[in-house]
């Protein structure tokens, strides 16, 4: 049972991480599109 519960807690903690990587990976993405959108109109 404890083992199984320490599995849980990983595979919950790992998918945060990945949830947290993509939603930062999305931002710097959307970050340089309007960088590039703003160095054209400039």
């Amino acid at each position: 049972m404890r083992r199984r519960d320490i599995w849980v807690t990983r595979s919950r903690s790992s998918d945060l991480w990945a949830t947290s990587l993509l939603m930062a990976s999305i931002r710097a993405a959307t970050f340089s599109m309007e960088a590039r959108v703003s160095a054209r109109r400039s």
